[in-house]
């Protein structure tokens, strides 16, 4: 709730539901994970995340600290008893259930040789569909290793800095899509989301990635809204 750029952006509603609600709505829809938790921060402005998640079936909810994000990730997956972490970010509303599916059968296929797989860290993909695969191990060993603030706040830095040490693995797409933009992090970014969902939710709840590619291939102009706004960098 506390984005610096777009407060409380994860409870901004689409369509009359919170953004978050439209997220792990895409989420349930993937098949091979038998659990999805949503790791907010006990800070008192997160509240209203952690009252709307108790308040869903099937959703389960950790609270952690608020800068160290690897710690909250790493006492999750300990709370839950995970051995394989899928990471998505909650600023992705449009991500894609099937490239999600993806990365688990790469990361599945490769397992007790792979430690770590993406679909971001060679990025080909809109921003906003970014998913990350990686065994209960590694995240222990970075939760144990890690020092640089910008290796505890992002999580898996610590990993894919490290290819020495870790076994990485890339989903790629066969054209570049990576300048266009589908994460929220600003204003234009979710009115752009707005628009997306306005136009294909109603006819299909289910849209997917092709669906979004052919809409803005029809409306081209529509990328040009949040075109200008610049990521936030983490250190390679």
């Amino acid at each position: 709730m506390g984005s610096s750029r777009l407060p409380g952006k994860v409870m901004r509603p689409i369509l009359g539901r919170p953004m978050l609600a439209h997220l792990l709505d895409r989420l349930a829809r993937i098949t091979s994970v038998d659990r999805i938790v949503v790791a907010t921060t006990r800070l008192n402005e997160d509240q209203p995340i952690a009252d709307w998640v108790v308040s869903q079936p099937h959703i389960y909810l950790y609270r952690g600290a608020s800068e160290d994000v690897l710690d909250r990730y790493y006492r999750a997956a300990v709370r839950y008893n995970a051995s394989v972490i899928v990471r998505i970010t909650a600023d992705c509303p449009l991500i894609e259930p099937t490239m999600i599916e993806q990365c688990l059968q790469l990361y599945l296929e490769g397992r007790g040789e792979v430690d770590y797989v993406s679909n971001c860290r060679i990025r080909t993909f809109p921003r906003g569909l970014d998913t990350e695969v990686f065994g209960f191990h590694a995240l222990y060993t970075a939760h144990g290793q890690a020092r640089d603030s910008s290796e505890r706040e992002h999580v898996t830095p610590y990993i894919w800095r490290r290819p020495e040490e870790f076994c990485l693995r890339d989903l790629r797409s066969p054209e570049d899509h990576s300048g266009l933009r589908w994460t929220v992090d600003t204003v234009e970014d979710f009115q752009l989301v707005t628009k997306i969902y306005e136009a294909l939710y109603p006819l299909s709840p289910s849209f997917g990635y092709a669906d979004v590619l052919a809409l803005l291939r029809r409306y081209p102009e529509w990328a040009k809204i949040n075109a200008h706004v610049a990521q936030k960098k983490v250190g390679v």
